[in-house]
């Protein structure tokens, strides 16, 4: 979007010591979306930091308001107008603009809640999931441009790398200058900006609501490449993307699944395309084991396929990571990540994923091009479909899946291959639950003579093939007081990586007698590959031993399989009895256990490593030093 800046403020009223608290759900609220009005004429200076080639003299306000060669539409003005519920200015090009004035006009439209399902928010975290409503339309050459609908705001309480939060919406999008008219719409498949905090100031108001200030958008260009000229949003200055500033007020208690984002009632099927809301957050993963006829089909004529977005893809397996959806009785779930098919110089982009999941029908269909298509398809074996209706466990018993003849016509035809069959792709297997897929934590109960902890040491040595994978990407990088160990060359690869890092310890407690402890960590470690849509931050370890039932959890923030919003979940299960060595101080009071191994827990393969590895599977090992008082 050519010229819209951004700066998003959260105002939500905090609970009284709200500190560690969880997300509470939104009373009410709004949106405030500011954009400036800037043209570079005489005497003005041209935008900043523009890449050659672009349209670097105005921002995305800036180039409606200047376009009105043509006759606006009946009622509509080249320019930018809100539509009810939304409010605010009506933009013309006789509106001040930044070249008659002393620095940029700035013009603010506001998005208020809807009456109910307005998600959720913890100020201890800077966590939020908030739903809005309202449209806001920018006209050029005489139509309809660009419209935004129904936002949602999702943020994941700020990261190193920037990307810490999406908005969401629905509307309309020509990507081109003479498109279609009406232009074609979108839905909420895909994301229209990334939000970066790193630059955000957090306020505490008088009347006890919380006001985030400073998040800068950046245009998702995967999914609005028609408006890649305009700009990324940062890489101007003003900003290209616009301001925003949000506003809620929160109660006490969560609401309940289904209900948290707006629009439909909990259960209800969503509208699908509208972006008009019912979706719950579902973590879980699709997962196709690759075998048959149709996957020789597309081997043998040299299509290869590729993931992004947290869609991967393997030599044997396909996953497609599951992240919001809609229960009743039925399942019909959306997907992030994308798949790219590639036959010599030509290629195909299969997005916005969505399932159908019935008690004897199965069918997953991806925007291709302009069409939505059904390109896998399943009947699944009586009893194969488990507890749809309970909402408590979505899923799918491993089942055969095909390529559906459409599904292979439109990659045929987009490749432009002679022939492609549909016929057997693999064994599919869906696992989702609401809330996210991956296994939660709850503390271990403290026996009567436990004691109190001095200090701890907690070390996670991370699988090594891992490390390595990561580190063809952005790598491994530490936060928070965490540290990592000097990077070494481990083969087969010769460069220096990171395998061990190191939490701060915060608190914790071990009982002699029964040889169980609960440990806590602080600090934070950051897996970056955005290539592959991955961003794992593992923040606040918290081991506990208890034998058998031993684990390692970690809140969890970023992107990988579902959306990761700051929930603690069990990374790893741990067997203190095979630690590679347990010593004891002569005093008695530090027992240490060297390398105890980990391993994937059930439940974490629908989420966290989506398409990696499976429960059971080794992930490095823990070590870990306690000190009683």
């Amino acid at each position: 979007m050519c010229g819209v800046a951004a700066v998003l403020a959260v105002t939500v009223p905090a609970a009284a010591g709200t500190a560690g608290a969880s997300a509470a759900a939104v009373a009410s609220g709004s949106l405030s979306w500011t954009h400036f009005n800037h043209r570079t004429g005489t005497g003005q200076p041209a935008i900043s930091n523009c890449p050659a080639g672009l349209n670097c003299t105005r921002t995305f306000l800036g180039y409606t308001t200047g376009i009105g060669a043509n006759p606006p539409p009946p009622g509509a003005s080249n320019g930018a107008a809100p539509s009810a519920p939304a409010s605010g200015p009506v933009v013309t090009p006789a509106s001040a603009f930044s070249a008659n004035v002393a620095g940029p006009a700035a013009y603010t439209w506001v998005f208020p809640t809807p009456a109910t399902g307005a998600g959720t928010f913890d100020p201890a975290t800077r966590s939020a999931d908030a739903e809005f409503r309202g449209t806001l339309t920018f006209y050029a050459h005489g139509t309809t441009f660009f419209t935004l609908t129904n936002p949602r705001i999702v943020l994941n309480g700020g990261t190193p790398d920037g990307t810490d939060g999406q908005l969401f919406a629905s509307g309309q999008n020509t990507g081109e200058m003479g498109g279609t008219d009406p232009p074609p719409s979108y839905d909420r498949s895909a994301h229209v900006h990334d939000l970066d905090l790193r630059g955000a100031t957090t306020t505490t108001n008088a009347d006890g609501s919380m006001t985030i200030a400073g998040i800068v958008p950046n245009l998702n260009l995967a999914a609005f490449a028609g408006l890649a000229g305009f700009g990324q949003g940062s890489d101007r200055a003003p900003n290209a993307q616009g301001s925003f500033a949000v506003t809620l007020s929160s109660t006490a208690t969560a609401p309940p699944v289904g209900g948290g984002t707006g629009g439909g009632s909990a259960g209800a099927p969503s509208a699908g395309g509208s972006g008009s809301g019912g979706n719950a957050s579902i973590g879980g993963n699709a997962a196709i084991a690759l075998q048959g006829v149709a996957l020789r089909g597309l081997r043998s004529r040299g299509v290869r396929v590729a993931g992004s977005g947290g869609a991967r893809v393997s030599v044997r397996s396909l996953g497609l990571p599951v992240s919001r959806g809609t229960v009743a009785g039925w399942a019909s779930l959306r997907h992030s990540g994308d798949l790219t098919l590639r036959a010599g110089r030509r290629s195909v982009r299969l997005r916005a994923f969505r399932t159908t999941l019935r008690s004897r029908s199965v069918f997953i269909s991806a925007a291709i091009g302009k069409r939505r298509v059904t390109v896998f398809a399943s009947r699944p074996r009586p009893g194969a479909v488990r507890a749809v209706a309970a909402a408590e466990s979505i899923g799918l018993r491993t089942t055969p899946v095909t390529l559906t003849a459409a599904g292979a016509r439109a990659i045929r035809r987009a490749l432009g291959l002679r022939s492609l069959a549909g016929g057997k792709l693999g064994m599919l297997t869906i696992s989702a639950r609401p809330g996210g897929g991956a296994a939660t934590t709850s503390p271990l109960a403290r026996p009567a003579g436990a004691v109190d902890l001095a200090s701890a040491r907690i070390t996670w040595n991370v699988r090594e093939s891992f490390v390595r994978y990561i580190g063809t990407g952005e790598g491994t990088s530490v936060g928070a007081g965490a540290t990592a160990d000097p990077p070494v060359v481990i083969p087969p690869t010769d460069v220096p990586l990171s395998y061990a890092f190191h939490y701060p310890f915060a608190s914790g407690w071990r009982d002699a007698s029964s040889s169980r402890a609960l440990v806590r960590g602080t600090g934070a470690v950051t897996f970056g590959f955005a290539e592959r849509g991955i961003r794992i931050i593992a923040a606040d370890p918290e081991v506990v031993l208890d034998g058998r039932r031993s684990r390692a959890s970690f809140v969890l923030r970023g992107s990988a399989g579902d959306r990761l919003t700051g929930r603690r979940v069990v990374l790893m299960n741990l067997d203190p009895a095979k630690a590679a060595a347990t010593t004891t101080s002569p005093d008695g009071r530090t027992i240490t256990y060297d390398r105890i191994p980990a391993t994937i827990p059930q439940g974490t393969q629908t989420s966290v490593f989506a398409g990696f590895y499976v429960p059971g599977e080794a992930f490095g090992s823990i070590s870990i030093s306690l000190t009683r008082r």
